[in-house]
This record gives C-alpha cells, sequence and structure tokens, in this order.
C-alpha cells in the first residue's frame, strides 16, 4: 500500500471503443440463420428488446444501432411493387393489342407463372429478397412471350374457321419445341452468370435461377393452360375458310391484314424486301455504329445503394495517434452531428473507435483495427436525404478536423466500391515504393475533385529502438529478457497475478505510474533489476536508445512489397479517373524492378467479365447447336445471330443519350434483350417455315409470316 496504488478499471489503453449518438455503447450483434424471415424474427426481436428495456437501470437503454429488418422489408415491397407495375404494364399492352378477352387470358397466364416461380424457387432454396424479385422483373417481359405466341396462333386459326379444339391441340403440338427451344436459348445466355465463383457468383446466384425456373415454368404452362383457357373463353369471329387456299381466295376486305396499320406495315415490308442491297448495307453500317457507341461507354459493374437510409464516415487519423485521441475526434463528430439544429436529417449514428465494429452488411469489408481509426454508421430520416448530408460532413472535416482525414461513402452492392480507383506499386525497395507512393499522392490531391485520396502504408512514425550492448549487460548480470520484461512492466504493464471474482478471472497488471511512461523521454529514466543478482540498472548503462522513423506498414501482396493508393473523384466514373491519372503514374518513372497494377472496381469487373466470358463462349456455342437442331440449318440461326447485334445497337444508343454507364444492369438489359431476339426469330422463321411447307412461295410465305406474328412480337 505504501509503494503500489491497486485499483480496478478497464483495459488500458482499451483495444476499441463504442458509442451511440455520442454516448459510450456496448454493441451486440445479432444475426439470422438461413431460412428465417428476417422482417417476422425483427419484430420479434422488438417485442424481446422492449422486455429487457423495461428490467435495466434507470438510465440504461437498449436501441438498434443498425435494424436491417426494416431495409429488407423496405427493399423487398419496392421490389415486388415493381413486380406488380410490371405486371400491369403487360396486361394493359396486351391487352391493348391483342384485345380484351384475348389480353386476359394471356394476363392470366402471368400471375400463375409467378406463383409456379415461386414454388420451385422454394425447392431450390431461393429466397425472396432483393436479386430474386429483379431477376423476377427482368424475367416478366420474356415469359409472357410464350403465353402471347400460343393465345395469338389459336386465335389466327379461329380466325381462319379451324375447329376451336383442333386449334388448341394443334398450336400445341407445333409450338412446343420452338417455343422449348427459345426459352433454352434464353435459359443458356444467363447460364454463365450461374457459373461464376466467387462473392459476385455467391451474390448473383439467384438472378440466373430465377430467370430459368421462370422461363421453364412459363414454357409448361403456355402448352397447357393457354390452350385451356383459349377453349373456354376465347371468342373470335371467323373470317375466311380453315385451309391456306380458301384464305387467299377471300376478297380484300375480308383479310384481317389489310386494314390499318397491317396496310402500313405490308407496304414497309415490300419497300425493304425490294431494296436487299441498301436494307444489308444499313445494317452492317447500324452494326460497325454500335460497336463504335459501345467503345464510348464508361464502363460500371455495381452503382452504389441509393435506397438506404444510411452511409458510412471513417476517420483517420495520422499513424501513431492513441486510441483516446481517436475517440476525442470521433466523438467531437458524433456531437455534432447529434445537433438537430445543424443536422436535421440525422436519425442516429454508431461510431467504432478502433475496429469497424460487427459486420452487418454482405459486401462490407471491416475496417483494419488500428488505434488511430474510427468508423460510423449514420442513419438518416430519409433515402434522398444522404447526398447533401455527406456532402455538408465532408466540409465539416475540411474546416473542423485539420488533425484528421474524413472519408464519407455511400453504401454499395458490389465486391468493389463504385468509382473507386486502387494503384498498386510494386518493387523491391521499400523506400522507393514510399517516395514514388508520396509523389503520387501529392499529384493525386492536387487534382481537381479528387476525394479520399489515401495509401495502405500511411504516414511514417517515430520508434525507440532499444540496442542492448551485450558486453555491458553480461557485466551488470542483466540479459536481454529482463530489458523487455521491465520496458514491459513500465509502459504497458506485466501481468503479475490474477484474482478470481467467482469463475471470472481478472488479470492484475503491475506498470509504472501515468507520469514516468507519458512521453518519450520517460525511456531514459527506466531501470532495469537483474533477476540473478537482484542489482538495479539505469537502462542508458547497458543499452542504446536510438529514434528514428519507420514506416508504419508495409504490405506485401503475392509475397511482393506493394504500396496501394487509393482515390475517387466527385464526377468521374472509375475508368474516366483511370484515364485521367495514368499520364501522371507514367511521370512518376519506376524503375526496371517496379510496376504498377490497376485495383478496386476496375479489376473487380475485369475479374468477374472474365469468368463470365469463360463459360460464354460455350453457352454461345450451346444455343447455336439449338438453332441448327431446331432448323436443321446453318442459314437460319446465322439470321438470328445477325439481328442481336442490330438490337444491341439500340441500347448503346440509349445508354449513350441518358449518359447511363454500360454496367451489371445494362448487361442484364443485353442478355434479356438477346433473349427476346432469339425467341421471335425462333417463331417468325418457324412460322415462315411452316407456311412454305404448306406450299406457299418464299416472299409470300415470308410476308404472311411477318403479318400474322407482327402483334404477338410486339
Amino acid at each position: 500500500r505504501d509503494i503500489v496504488t491497486v485499483e480496478r478499471a478497464y483495459a488500458d489503453p482499451p483495444r476499441n471503443k463504442a458509442s451511440f449518438d455520442g454516448n459510450r455503447a456496448i454493441v451486440l450483434s445479432v444475426a439470422i440463420t438461413p431460412g428465417v424471415n428476417s422482417v417476422a424474427f425483427g419484430e420479434a426481436l422488438k417485442s424481446k428488446i422492449a422486455m429487457l428495456e423495461a428490467q435495466l437501470p434507470i438510465g440504461y437503454t437498449l436501441d438498434f444501432a443498425t435494424f436491417q429488418p426494416e431495409l429488407v422489408e423496405a427493399a423487398v415491397s419496392g421490389g415486388l411493387n415493381n413486380v406488380y407495375q410490371t405486371i400491369i404494364i403487360v396486361l394493359v399492352v396486351v391487352m391493348l393489342f391483342l384485345g380484351v378477352r384475348t389480353g386476359l387470358i394471356v394476363g392470366s397466364f402471368v400471375p400463375l407463372t409467378m406463383l409456379m416461380g415461386v414454388v420451385t424457387m422454394g425447392m431450390f432454396g431461393i429466397e425472396f429478397e432483393r436479386v430474386s424479385i429483379a431477376s423476377s422483373i427482368i424475367a416478366l417481359g420474356m415469359l409472357v412471350d410464350n403465353g402471347i405466341v400460343i393465345a395469338e396462333d389459336i386465335r389466327g386459326r379461329l380466325e381462319r374457321g379451324q375447329d376451336r379444339r383442333e386449334a388448341c391441340i394443334a398450336t400445341g403440338t407445333n409450338m412446343a419445341i420452338p417455343l422449348l427451344t427459345s426459352s433454352m436459348t434464353t435459359i443458356l445466355a444467363f447460364l454463365p452468370m450461374l457459373l461464376m465463383d466467387g462473392q459476385t457468383g455467391e451474390y448473383a446466384y439467384s438472378l440466373p435461377m430465377v430467370v430459368i425456373l421462370l422461363l421453364l415454368s412459363s414454357w409448361f404452362l403456355s402448352m397447357y393452360v393457354t390452350p385451356a383457357m383459349c377453349f373456354w373463353f376465347m371468342k373470335v369471329k371467323p373470317t375466311g375458310g380453315a385451309d391456306a387456299d380458301a384464305a387467299q381466295q377471300q376478297p380484300e376486305e375480308e383479310d384481317p391484314y389489310s386494314k390499318g396499320f397491317y396496310r402500313v406495315y405490308r407496304g414497309l415490308l415490300e419497300r425493304i424486301l425490294s431494296l436487299k442491297i441498301i436494307v444489308s448495307a444499313v445494317a452492317v453500317l447500324a452494326i460497325l455504329l454500335g460497336g463504335f457507341i459501345a467503345s464510348l461507354l464508361v464502363r460500371e459493374f455495381f452503382g452504389p445503394s441509393t435506397d438506404r437510409n444510411q452511409f458510412l464516415v471513417y476517420v483517420d487519423l495520422p499513424a501513431g495517434y492513441n486510441i483516446e485521441t481517436t475517440d476525442s475526434t470521433v466523438r467531437r463528430l458524433s456531437t455534432w452531428l447529434a445537433d438537430e439544429t445543424i443536422n436535421p436529417e440525422v436519425d442516429s449514428t454508431i461510431a467504432y473507435v478502433g475496429f469497424g465494429g460487427p459486420r452487418f452488411f454482405l459486401v462490407l469489408s471491416p475496417v483494419q483495427p488500428n488505434p488511430h481509426v474510427g468508423f460510423l454508421v449514420v442513419n438518416t430520416k430519409e433515402a434522398e436525404q444522404v447526398p447533401e448530408l455527406m456532402q455538408r460532413i465532408r466540409q465539416h472535416f475540411l474546416d473542423e478536423f485539420p488533425e484528421a482525414a474524413g472519408r464519407v461513402k455511400q453504401m454499395w452492392m458490389g465486391a468493389a466500391e463504385p468509382g473507386m480507383v486502387e494503384v498498386r506499386l510494386i518493387g523491391p525497395d521499400a523506400d522507393v515504393l514510399y517516395q514514388k507512393g508520396g509523389e503520387l499522392l501529392d499529384g493525386l490531391r492536387a487534382l481537381p475533385g479528387t476525394l479520399d485520396v489515401r495509401s495502405d502504408w500511411e504516414n511514417r512514425t517515430l520508434r525507440a529502438r532499444i540496442v542492448v550492448d551485450q558486453v555491458r549487460a553480461r557485466r551488470a548480470g542483466i540479459s536481454s529478457r529482463d530489458v523487455a520484461l521491465w520496458l514491459q512492466s513500465h509502459m504497458d504493464g506485466r501481468v503479475v497475478t490474477e484474482y478470481r471474482e467467482g469463475d471470472i478471472a481478472i488479470p492484475v497488471l503491475g506498470r509504472s505510474i501515468d507520469e514516468n511512461r507519458r512521453e518519450l523521454g520517460d525511456l531514459w529514466n527506466v531501470k532495469v533489476t537483474s533477476r540473478q543478482t537482484g542489482a538495479v540498472v539505469p537502462l542508458t548503462q547497458i543499452a542504446d536508445i536510438e529514434v528514428e522513423s519507420d514506416f508504419y506498414r508495409i504490405s506485401r501482396r503475392n509475397q511482393e512489397r506493394t504500396l496501394t493508393v487509393e482515390v475517387k473523384h466527385e464526377n468521374l466514373l472509375a475508368p474516366e479517373l483511370l484515364e485521367a491519372i495514368t499520364p501522371m503514374i507514367d511521370d512518376l518513372q519506376l524503375g526496371s524492378d517496379y510496376r504498377w497494377e490497376v485495383g478496386g472496381e476496375i479489376e473487380t469487373s475485369q475479374e468477374t467479365m472474365g469468368k463470365l466470358m469463360r463459360w460464354l463462349p460455350i453457352c454461345v456455342a450451346g444455343i447455336a447447336v439449338l438453332l441448327i437442331w431446331q432448323f436443321n440449318s446453318f442459314r437460319r440461326p446465322l439470321i438470328i445471330f445477325i439481328t442481336i447485334p442490330l438490337a444491341f445497337t439500340g441500347g448503346f444508343i440509349g445508354l449513350l443519350l441518358t449518359g447511363a454507364p454500360f454496367d451489371f444492369f445494362a448487361m442484364l438489359g443485353l442478355l434479356s434483350l438477346a433473349g427476346v431476339i432469339i425467341n421471335n426469330g425462333i417463331v417468325l422463321i418457324d412460322k415462315i417455315d411452316s407456311d412454305r411447307a404448306a406450299g406457299e412461295e418464299p416472299y409470300k410465305a415470308i410476308m404472311s409470316a411477318a403479318l400474322s406474328r407482327f402483334r404477338p412480337i410486339v
């Protein structure tokens, strides 16, 4: 009691800290097991929290730092609303082009297909979440084609006077293989996405699976339900005989394709067929134009998540700062965020110091633990308030936090942060890498509009290097272990015993008082006691203390020293930013033993596209084999394949005019478009072949098939 002070306290210095709305907090992470409804679990958890909070002492509260069930419910509800809107739009369009009765027949086919898809999704363990709902919307535009083709073919047969039962059976029999082939070609188009491995493949797994299940359900129901519905409910006034000859002998005024828009379309089609060379040249030019426009598009993989009412704030102090200073900085920021007069949009904040807290989002990489880093999750009242508040926080960092670097980030969906460019400098000499990295950092900070410029090696820090003179130490009877133990006792403290309180073991640390270990100069006052002789010797008599500037961290990648520089831009996407900074990297004049690589979003998208391209040629070959088998011809599949780039040209023009990037969702749109083109091509060419087999001349067969298939295709 005369020489030591015994007190019970928390670990000092603490490894990490957390605060909620500026108040000290203990954070518990609760995750559901697979197959549990997160929304229902969230309601049950709220009830349990309310019951537990009533049992706490006054002044203690329980609250949710991040409550995912609400976000899940909002995302799923929004996705379902989109599904309902898409179904309504499909029904309205179908009824406009096919008539009310036929439209209702096809319309009833759509929800039945969706219900069958939901049942089969459960069989494959696919849950109702954001990606599966989005894939349902994508599949809606394709699955309705099967029902439209069947209903329209039956309607055409009934208009020609064919018996109702025979028309329904004949349509199902004749269209079964062509529609199955068209569905299989679309499935093969999405198959590379299903075969991807890695984090992106895991995330996107449900997308191709749902499309595949819905397309197969669509084909099955179109073969049985649609003919039955047409048999029971379709009413069509016959306009001619049941055979082709009788149809050709009808007066023009009784021809269903001689009135209204069909007359215009017939004239346009006749004109196009008479200008073979000109039309072919225009098609080639359109394909070349599409390729040129595609080269101008900005490529991105996943964009930011704009429907979440939360965002992230990273607080980085210079390496070497202690956790108490970091905590003070983070709490200042939390207090400012909690000020309702300045930031009325803020609902709550959770702040972590020294670490990144529990992982609550799949693609969010954990923050590397360090005493000089802080991490905040800011929840806003509305998702639309996030961009403005983010900009305000960035400006507040510049004005009020000169000692810290603040990185404010919107949450994202993909494996890499959208817009983030990583430049890796690789080489053998750490000093050269650090120098070149510093030059690059200075250049990037001088570039207008850049954000979040940082290096993973961070800044150099002061280190005290204790060099023990073994001759002097042995003369005093002191070993290197004695020096290490007494330094640990002086600075951090050494466990001398344990105090047991029930089944809890509390370590008892012995160390110098705070006044003797605050400054680096206190090392010169340390005394070392020999375990052999008990002699007390000043540290400076047996060792030299050298203070040097050293690297805080040296990172390696594939066993090579690698310094990574990160940068974003306010307006530029990752490919555009890379193009802007490439001359700056070239000016570094790296030697022959050094090189640089690109990471971040660009690398992730290239890796993902590589995984897709690994399977894409095989799947394209499978599509070609299916089409060749379907038509027993090489020319007909080639005709279909030629039309796909023409459709892509329109998509590329739309992306260019709207300023949208060519991202993952644009790629999905093009895959869906290719599936629709192949489906329409199969149906049209199959009709042409059927008419030619019935004795029609090629020209008349093309005209007849184009006119009869115009309405279902549109």
